[in-house]
């Protein structure tokens, strides 16, 4: 990945801006389910086996003791089912809700529908899960449109978290 991002940022960029990103970005060559130590938390590396290209998510325990799984930006894949079941939080994206698929086609951009991540992490008896990755074009209604069709499919905790908006991760 550095091979690309080195050279497109060096043509892309100007002079000091190119010196701060050399001195700045530090990159790290990452494995699945290598450990890193990052502000505090033991963070466990989950290559998420993606169908696009390598992408990594990762897990943590809170200081709470409970269990945090990020899946990046595709859909959960099997592989990495034993290693987020019963997880307490899932942070998932969700692309649009299933009377929407024809309109945007999360399959074609490798993302998912609320129903089927909803039945996922029901399957998989996640506890609280974060949807997130959201189109916005019903902004205004998106929370209470996300949850209601969510509850359908998935009995846990659900938040569907408007911009800067807190969750506590009890």
């Amino acid at each position: 990945m550095r091979e690309i991002i080195e050279p497109f940022f060096e043509k892309t960029s100007h002079g000091v801006h190119i010196q701060k990103f050399h001195t700045n970005v530090i990159f790290h060559d990452l494995k699945d389910e290598q450990e890193k130590e990052i502000i505090g938390y033991t963070v466990k590396i989950l290559d998420l086996h993606s169908i696009e290209c390598v992408q990594f998510g990762f897990q943590l325990k809170l200081n709470n003791e409970k269990m945090l799984s990020f899946l990046g930006d595709v859909p959960c894949s099997e592989k990495i089912y034993d290693k987020i079941k019963e997880t307490d939080w899932v942070l998932h994206e969700v692309f649009c809700r299933e009377s929407e698929k024809e309109i945007f086609k999360p399959h074609e951009k490798n993302h998912s529908t609320i129903k089927e991540v909803c039945e996922k992490m029901q399957m998989l008896q996640v506890r609280n899960l974060v949807l997130w990755h959201t189109m916005d074009n019903n902004i205004s209604e998106r929370k209470q449109l996300y949850t209601e069709e969510a509850k359908k499919y998935y009995t846990g905790n659900i938040y569907v978290p408007n911009d800067l908006e807190i969750i506590e991760l009890s």
